[in-house]
């Protein structure tokens, strides 16, 4: 397939953990910004398969999922789809099975980034990778890049996963400017706030607030 969300109406489904593998935030606040600007429906969770109804709902034929993870699971020797959960939520994509459906997922270009993240959930067997046997997740087609480029005009909605547990990184920053940016009233239900309080950092979450002296990259 020659990139198919130029030409289709996508689903764009982002992870803050895309991020991992970098102590900037300039590019998750550049990033960030594009999307608000969008104009279109901006759905925030804090785990990634609490995004599959809004995903379900939307008019496309296509996801493009930005993510350290594929969150795509294959159902090697079992006849039954895999369990709902932050990994698997791709093979249960209604428009999955459509002829000209596509699951494309942009991965973080990194040198400690390893096969073994490919796709989710064992067993980690090359050869039945989705994005070799696409059928093998229920999809027609499925693509994987470490090229974060987007046809940002072909987007019909936007799904962002904060994904706190998976977080790496000046995870506290990360999380107060994307409520910043996406002008959030709260955050998404799931923080570990005893983890906050910790870090010295839970009255910026809360107030949405950046210290002055915190650098952004």
């Amino acid at each position: 397939m020659k990139n198919p969300e130029k030409i289709e109406k996508i689903y764009l489904s982002l992870d803050l953990d895309f991020w991992n593998c970098t102590e900037r935030i300039n590019g998750m606040m550049n990033f960030l910004y594009k999307i608000k600007n969008l104009n279109v429906p901006i759905k925030v969770v804090s785990e990634h398969h609490h995004l599959l109804p809004d995903i379900n709902s939307v008019d496309c034929n296509g996801v493009v999922n930005i993510d350290y993870h594929s969150d795509i699971a294959n159902n090697y020797k079992t006849e039954k789809i895999c369990e709902l959960n932050c990994g698997t939520w791709a093979n249960r994509v209604k428009i999955r099975k459509q002829k000209d459906s596509f699951f494309k997922w942009i991965h973080p270009n990194s040198d400690d980034f390893s096969f073994t993240r490919a796709y989710c959930h064992v067993p980690q067997v090359e050869s039945y990778s989705p994005f070799k046997k696409p059928g093998i997740a229920g999809w027609k087609n499925c693509i994987k890049s470490n090229i974060l480029d987007v046809n940002l005009k072909n987007v019909a909605a936007v799904g962002i996963a904060f994904s706190y547990d998976w977080l790496e990184k000046n995870i506290i920053k990360k999380i107060v400017i994307a409520r910043n940016i996406l002008e959030l009233k709260e955050i998404p239900e799931g923080w570990q706030k005893e983890r906050a309080v910790k870090m010295g950092w839970e009255k910026y979450i809360h107030t949405g607030m950046i210290p002055l002296d915190i650098e952004l990259d």
